[in-house]
């Protein structure tokens, strides 16, 4: 499932890509052919079909859905732009080229991760490349080797084969002062970011003004970030969150979950039975969590979506009139 601030997209069993939500750009149209890979964008969305080709579709402002020739392994989108790596690991993008997002770098790569307007890839050398925006020094990659790379609104980090992280870019709140110490895992945030150490416990950086960094005790195997708060699950299987209580939604439920997923101001968490939980701002019905059970989840800023171990997508809440939301098939 690949959620967009107004649209959803489903890839079914068998490879069939469905749409759901507000179609204004055509973000809903039926897709012919079978597909293993999909993303979604601000209002357009891109899929990788059996055939390795790309097909995008939706709002076609700067030509957002004119996905290039060739064949491909891996899909990624930001706000704007979207970025690809081809079966012969070089890189293609297109989109918004504002600030040169989509003027990709030569080489070979094997991982890419794309923030709001800029773009960064692991070579094969493990050496890091960014491109796009660099007002505030995203493209600043740092020398060494690197294993783990993601990226953030206006900054990106990396766990370098020493375990160490290193970040750059958009300092104004904290988002590149890097805490010392070994990790195994890393997730960024729009400016705030936290990681697993290789000890298990959590460290959070970035912007506190809602105490998002104030990560909290204990060991942890999984994270999910939102705009201003966090959580993750311990490695006895609880839930824990952190940061902005506005509509409760740091205050976790009791129970064992197996993920966990966090919108702009509510979460939900798939228990070890396969119902869902959800928790935080219920103003339009956000954690009216469906009946049943489920193997996968994802959240957007006001809806979720998850597939049912019938392979089924349930969406919620209830869409506006008119606007689909809810998709039956499997």
């Amino acid at each position: 499932v690949a959620i967009s601030w107004a649209h959803t997209c489903a890839l079914e069993a068998g490879g069939d890509v469905v749409c759901w939500g507000y179609h204004r750009f055509a973000q809903t149209e039926p897709l012919t052919g079978t597909y293993r890979n999909l993303v979604a964008g601000n209002s357009h969305s891109c899929a990788i079909a059996d055939d390795d080709t790309i097909t995008c579709w939706g709002n076609n402002d700067y030509g957002k859905t004119d996905a290039p020739a060739g064949t491909y392994k891996t899909l990624t989108s930001g706000f704007e732009h979207s970025c690809a790596i081809a079966d012969d690991d070089t890189i293609a993008c297109w989109g918004d080229n504002s600030r040169r997002q989509t003027r990709a770098p030569a080489g070979t790569y094997k991982a890419l991760t794309v923030g709001d307007i800029h773009s960064c890839a692991i070579a094969d050398d493990d050496t890091i490349t960014c491109w796009g925006d660099n007002i505030y020094g995203q493209r600043g990659a740092p020398a060494g080797s690197y294993k783990a790379l993601a990226s953030g609104r206006y900054y990106s980090c990396a766990i370098a084969d020493d375990d160490t992280i290193t970040c750059w870019g958009d300092n104004r709140k904290g988002e590149t002062n890097a805490p010392a110490g070994t990790y195994k895992a890393l997730a960024l945030g729009d400016d705030h970011s936290c990681a697993i150490a290789t000890d298990d416990t959590i460290t959070c950086w970035g912007n506190n003004s809602s105490r998002q960094t104030r990560a909290p005790a204990g060991t942890y195997k999984a994270l999910a970030l939102g705009d201003d708060h966090s959580c993750a699950i311990a490695t006895d299987d609880t839930v824990t969150c952190w940061g902005s209580n506005s509509h409760r939604r740091a205050q976790a439920p009791a129970g064992t979950y197996q993920t966990v997923s966090v919108g702009a101001a509510h979460s939900c968490s798939i228990a070890l039975d396969g119902t869902i939980a959800c928790w935080g701002n219920n103003t339009n019905g956000q954690t009216y969590a469906p009946a049943g059970t489920f193997k996968a989840l994802a959240l957007g800023d006001e809806h979720s979506c998850a597939v049912a171990t019938d392979d089924t997508v349930t969406c919620w809440p209830q869409p506006p009139e008119g606007v689909r939301w809810a998709h039956a098939g499997s």
